[in-house]
C-alpha cells in the first residue's frame, strides 16, 4: 500500500465527509464541548475575606474502559533446510517409494525439499500449484517422521516445523518445534529455529514460555533481525519497556522484508506510544529508519494517532507539528486542517487552553485556505470557536481562574470577525465575560460536580486505559476496577493521588501504580477558595470485546538465523 493511500485511510477514521473535525484520532474521546448554556453574570458582593473550604465529590460515575490487546505480525514463515540433489524429482519419488527403515528418513529430507523447491517455481506464476507442491512436500515428511522410530531426526523436524508453519497448522508446528528443543538443544538446525519456536508461543498468548527461551539469547551478536524482533516483543509482553524499544530498534536497523516493513512500522508505533517512550524519541526514530520526507511524515501521523490512543497527547499534538514540519507539498491543505483541529482537541484535554484556542483558530484558518474541498466544514468549525469560548467562559464564571478569561475572550473577538449569523449574540457574551471579570468575588469561585465530571472523563482516562492495557499484554484476562482518589489544590495542582487498590506488582494493582503516576500529572482549573478538593472516580477495565482471530502468517520466508 502507498504511503498516500495509508494516511487517506487514517484520515478516514478522524473526519467523516461533510462533518466538522471534531473527532479525536485512534478513538480518544473528543473533548469539543458541548453547546454550553449562555454565560451568565455573577452577583456582584461586597469585598471580604476569602474563606477556606474543603470539598468532596465522590459521586461520580463509573468510567467503563477496555484495554488493548497487540501481538507481533512482522515475520513471515521460517525457510525450509535445503538438501540437494542432482537426482530427478520423478526418480526420487520412486525410490523413495521403494525404500524402507531408516533409510527412508533421508530419502524423505531429499524429497521434500526438492518438492518444496519445485513448488517455490510453479508458485511464482500459479500460486495454487505452489501450495499444491508444499502440500507435498509435507506429506512426503510426515512419512518420513513417521518412520523416525527412536532415532529422532533434527533436520526432518526443522523442515517439518517449517512445512507445518507454512500451511498454517500452528498447533502441529507447535508441538514439532517443542520436539526439537526438547530433543536436539544443541543442533544447529534448532539454534535456527529457536526464535519461530518463541515467536509461534508469543502469538498464542504463550508469554513466560517464550520469554523462557529469549532469556538464554544475546541479541547484540544476532545475525538478522529475527532474534531481536522476537525479544523486543516478548519484552514489551512482560512490560519491560526500554529493553523492548530498544530491540526492536536493533530489529529494525537490520529489517529486510520490504513486505513486511508495515507492520515493523506499526510495531514500533505501538511500542513508542504505548511504553510512553519520550516524543523526541519516537521522531528520531522515524528519522533514522525512514530516509524520504514523505515516508517520514506519514509514519509521524501514524504516531500521533497511537500517543493520542495511549493519552499522551501532548506529545501527539508536537509530533503532528514534526509531521508538518517535514511533509512539504505532502501536507495538502485538508490535511493540514484536520492536524490543527487534531491538536486544538489534544490541548484542550490537557487543559493547555491557550493552545487550544490559537488551534481552534487555526482550523478555520486551514479550512478557509482549502478552499471548495472544505467549504461544507467551515460553518461548522467557526461554531466550533463559539462553543470552545462559551465553554472557556462558564470555566471561569465557576472557577474565576484567570487561565480561563484569556483564551475565552480571545476566541470571542476572533468569532465576531467571521460574520457569522449570530455575531450579535456572541458580541453580548463577551461583554458578560467582560463583566464577570470587573465583579469578580472569591466567594462566587468553586469547584462544581459537572466541571470535575468533565476533568476525570474526557480525553483523560485513555492515559489509564494505557496503563492497564500495559499489564494487560502479560496478563490476558485481566479485569477489574481502580478508584482514584485526586486532591487538588486552589491552583488546580495535584498535590495527592491515590488508589484502590494499592499499587502493586501485578494484576490490577500493577495497573494501579502506572495510574497513580498518570494522575499525579494531571492539570485541573484553579479556584479563588483556599482548601483542598477531592475528587473520588472509579474506572472498570476489561479486555477488548471483540478479539481479533489468529490469522495465519503471511506468505514468504525470512533468512535463517
Amino acid at each position: 500500500m502507498s504511503n498516500a493511500k495509508r494516511l487517506v485511510r487514517l484520515l478516514a477514521n478522524v473526519m467523516a465527509p461533510g462533518l466538522a473535525v471534531t473527532a479525536l484520532a485512534a478513538g480518544a474521546t473528543s473533548c469539543t464541548p458541548k453547546q454550553e448554556a449562555a454565560p451568565t453574570t455573577p452577583q456582584q458582593e461586597a469585598p471580604k475575606p476569602p474563606p477556606s473550604e474543603d470539598i468532596v465529590i465522590n459521586d461520580l460515575e463509573e468510567v467503563k474502559l477496555e484495554g488493548k490487546m497487540f501481538r507481533p505480525d512482522g515475520l513471515t514463515s521460517p525457510g525450509m533446510a535445503r538438501i540437494s540433489s542432482k537426482v530427478p524429482l520423478a526418480r526420487q519419488q520412486r525410490a523413495f517409494a521403494r525404500t524402507k527403515g531408516a533409510k527412508r528418513v533421508e530419502a524423505a529430507r531429499t524429497l521434500a525439499s526438492a518438492q518444496w523447491e519445485e513448488a517455490a517455481q510453479k508458485g511464482m506464476e500459479d500460486p495454487a500449484a505452489g501450495d499444491a507442491g508444499r502440500a507435498q512436500a509435507l506429506a512426503t515428511l510426515q512419512e518420513g517422521y513417521a518412520a523416525m522410530g527412536e532415532q529422532s531426526d533434527p533436520v526432518l523436524l526443522q523442515m517439518m516445523f517449517a512445512a507445518q508453519w507454512r500451511a498454517g497448522n500452528m498447533d502441529e508446528a507447535m508441538k514439532i518445534g517443542a520436539e526439537l528443543l526438547e530433543k536436539h538443544p544443541d543442533h544447529s538446525v534448532t539454534t535456527a529455529m529457536a526464535p519461530w519456536v518463541a515467536y509461534g508461543l508469543l502469538r498464542s498468548g504463550q508469554i513466560e514460555q517464550a520469554a523462557a527461551i529469549t532469556g538464554t539469547w544475546d541479541i547484540s551478536t544476532s545475525k538478522t533481525y529475527l532474534r531481536p524482533y522476537v525479544a523486543a516483543w516478548v519484552s514489551f509482553k512482560m512490560g519491560e519497556h526500554e529493553k523492548a524499544r530498544e530491540a526492536l530498534l536493533m530489529a529494525a536497523r537490520a529489517w529486510r522484508n520490504d513486505r513486511t516493513r508495515p507492520a515493523l512500522e506499526q510495531d514500533l508505533s505501538i511500542f513508542m506510544a504505548y511504553t510512553g517512550a519520550p516524543v523526541d524519541d519516537a521522531i528520531s526514530a522515524v528519522m533514522e529508519l525512514s530516509q524520504e520526507p514523505s515516508g517520514q511524515y506519514y509514519w509521524l501521523y501514524q504516531l500521533n494517532n497511537d500517543y493520542a490512543g495511549a493519552g499522551l497527547f501532548e506529545e501527539a499534538s508536537a509530533l503532528l507539528d514534526t509531521a508538518v514540519e517535514v511533509g512539504g507539498e505532502a501536507v495538502t491543505p485538508s490535511n493540514l486542517m484536520t492536524f490543527r483541529n487534531q491538536q486544538y482537541n489534544y490541548e484542550l484535554i490537557e487543559l493547555n487552553v491557550d493552545k487550544a484556542a490559537d488551534y481552534a483558530m487555526a482550523t478555520f484558518q486551514a479550512a478557509q485556505q482549502c478552499g471548495a474541498d472544505c467549504s461544507t466544514q467551515v460553518p461548522t468549525i467557526a461554531a466550533q470557536i463559539s462553543q470552545l469560548a462559551q465553554f472557556l467562559h462558564n470555566i471561569y464564571s465557576t472557577t474565576l481562574d484567570e487561565t480561563f478569561y484569556a483564551p475565552a475572550k480571545k476566541l470571542y473577538e476572533y468569532y465576531l470577525t467571521l460574520g457569522q449569523p449570530d455575531t450579535e449574540t456572541i458580541r453580548t457574551y463577551l461583554t458578560r465575560l467582560e463583566e464577570t471579570k470587573k465583579v469578580a468575588a472569591p466567594n462566587n469561585s468553586k469547584h462544581d460536580k459537572r466541571l470535575m465530571d468533565n476533568a476525570t472523563a474526557l480525553g483523560r482516562p485513555a492515559a489509564l486505559q494505557r496503563c492497564y492495557t500495559q499489564v494487560l499484554q502479560r496478563e490476558p484476562t485481566l479485569t477489574g476496577a481502580v478508584a482514584v482518589t485526586i486532591e487538588i489544590n486552589p491552583e488546580g495542582t495535584v498535590t495527592s493521588a491515590a488508589t484502590e487498590p494499592a499499587a502493586g506488582e501485578s494484576g490490577m494493582a500493577a495497573a494501579a501504580a502506572c495510574m497513580q503516576e498518570e494522575v499525579a500529572t494531571w492539570k485541573f482549573p484553579g479556584r479563588k477558595l483556599a482548601g483542598t478538593t477531592r475528587v473520588v472516580r472509579s474506572y472498570s477495565f476489561a479486555p477488548p470485546a471483540a478479539q481479533a482471530e489468529q490469522a495465519a502468517p503471511p506468505a514468504g520466508e525470512e533468512p535463517a538465523e
